[in-house]
């Protein structure tokens, strides 16, 4: 084997540790269905494990040009997805509600909610109305040891105690 071959080979080979896979079925959150483009070999397909963040789970919407970003653990050959986007709606997403500056939008194809940099929450549809949320009238408890979030106007009912007696992470947002 002369040097170019085994360059060739050592570039194939890191140039499949990360590549960018097209979705064609999101249906189990944990599992996609991808396709994508191999060197000089042409179009192939998987199913790749999602890695998504703790306590966020999302798909596409039908018929979107969303796009996977899969890196390699384990060798070349096993992938999972570690980013993905939908270029299209956030273009779409964006040029509806703005989006400058230290400020986050939490969108699908038809709903929005966008915290602005000076910590105004509103929320509204895609082409509708965005209306303020008025979050100080408002508490949101989440109990340490269940898991169960409830919503409740007004202050806090008391404190809800864990197996420790410490009080959990009850949150009043103003």
């Amino acid at each position: 084997m002369t040097w170019g071959d085994r360059t060739s080979e050592l570039w194939g080979r890191l140039g499949d540790l990360v590549r960018r896979f097209l979705p064609s079925d999101t249906s189990d959150p944990m599992r996609w269905h991808v396709s994508g483009y191999v060197d000089n070999e042409g179009e192939e397909t998987d199913e790749l494990e999602l890695f998504a963040g703790v306590g966020l789970a999302a798909r596409p919407p039908s018929g979107a040009n969303a796009e996977a970003i899969a890196c390699a653990v384990n060798g070349r050959d096993q992938h999972v997805i570690v980013a993905t986007r939908d270029a299209d709606t956030l273009r779409a997403v964006v040029a509806t509600v703005g989006l400058e500056a230290d400020e986050t939008v939490v969108f699908t194809s038809r709903a929005a909610v966008k915290i602005t940099a000076d910590g105004e929450v509103l929320i509204g549809r895609i082409g509708g109305e965005f209306k303020a949320v008025a979050l100080a009238d408002h508490t949101h408890r989440v109990p340490a040891i269940t898991g169960q979030a409830s919503y409740a106007p007004g202050p806090p009912a008391g404190p809800d105690t864990g197996p420790s007696g410490s009080n959990s992470s009850d949150t009043k947002v103003t």
